[in-house]
């Protein structure tokens, strides 16, 4: 089980910058990455993806689809959305099982 993510105290008080976007959808893939990762351990199965799609906040709506081969016994999968009045963030991680 996945604790809290982090990256509401990254968020909260962040305003949409389209310069900064890049390095911000970076610093919460490599965060989230990193948290999966250790609370997971050393010894665990499973190959770790995670996708962060970071936007402003116009009045429109969106839609994120991701598509991949699937064995549902094992894989599995989380996401989490974030929005405050300027920008929202949607982080999907993926934990793919490998032997």
């Amino acid at each position: 089980m996945l604790s809290k993510p982090s990256s509401p105290r990254i968020l909260s008080d962040k305003k949409y910058n389209s310069d900064n976007c890049k390095n911000l959808t970076t610093q919460l893939t490599e965060l989230i990455r990193t948290q999966v990762k250790q609370e997971l351990g050393v010894q665990n199965r499973f190959k770790i993806v995670v996708l962060v799609m970071v936007g402003s906040m116009k009045g429109q709506g969106v839609r994120c689809a991701s598509r991949c081969l699937w064995y549902p016994q094992f894989d599995r999968f989380a996401s989490y959305t974030f929005n405050n009045e300027h920008l929202f963030a949607v982080g999907t991680v993926y934990g793919v099982y490998y032997e």
